[in-house]
């Protein structure tokens, strides 16, 4: 099925589009050279740029983090394999299928080769824009969509507004490469990868495993032909 097949979540059938993309709620946009509201005439999305006034609002009013409406009694996390690993988000969660959605159309998420950065390893922004510091702006390849029913919240650094979500235990996980499932041999590739990239060995190798354990078991079958 292509993208455009794809049908759209009825939540997200209202957001704006920019170049045929719909532009999820969290996406801060700008006007020359300002952050302003989405309505605002020749106001441009930057999709790696995080509206902090809209992570705030789905905190405290347990909102969406792709479609701003209010959410159910499921949460659903969309992140890489070291944060599911460190059950850690620096993201509010979802609905179920608007980050089923997102795993099958976002650029970031569908294209392991994405990044955030140019050839230099700087990110590509324009002035004025920020995002997350926290968060990793290569692409571990495999992206992590964690349902639960609770989480927590800390604050991780108060001068800075660092807001930290913790996924509980999950009822399932879905593990997405390129748009569709990633097969056992991909999960486990790109955990791998995560472990070495955030040099996450140095800490309890026991838990980790157990957790490693964990997330691999909703991988597909090894080896599996994915179609």
């Amino acid at each position: 099925m292509s993208k455009k097949e794809l049908p759209v979540p009825q939540r997200l059938a209202g957001r704006p589009r920019h170049n045929g993309m719909i532009v999820p709620y969290f996406v801060a946009w700008y006007a020359n050279g300002q952050q302003c509201n989405e309505t605002k005439e020749g106001a441009q999305p930057s999709f790696p740029t995080t509206d902090y006034a809209r992570l705030t609002t789905c905190r405290k009013q347990n909102r969406c983090w792709i479609c701003g409406q209010g959410l159910g009694a499921f949460k659903a996390f969309v992140f890489g394999p070291a944060s599911a690993l460190a059950r850690t988000s620096y993201e509010p969660p979802s609905h179920r299928d608007c980050a089923r959605y997102a795993m099958q159309v976002c650029p970031y998420l569908t294209n392991p080769n994405h990044k955030h950065v140019s050839e230099r390893g700087e990110l590509n922004l324009r002035p004025g824009e920020q995002v997350i510091p926290e968060v990793q702006p290569d692409n571990p390849g495999v992206g992590v969509l964690w349902v639960t029913r609770h989480y927590t919240v800390e604050m991780r650094d108060p001068s800075r507004g660092i807001v930290v979500f913790i996924p509980g235990e999950p009822e399932y996980v879905e593990l997405w490469t390129h748009g569709r499932k990633a097969t056992y041999k991909e999960a486990a590739d790109a955990v791998q990868y995560s472990i070495r990239k955030n040099n996450m060995l140095k800490g309890n190798v026991k838990e980790l495993a157990w957790r490693v354990q964990q997330l691999l078991k909703f991988a597909g079958e090894p080896d599996a032909i994915v179609a």
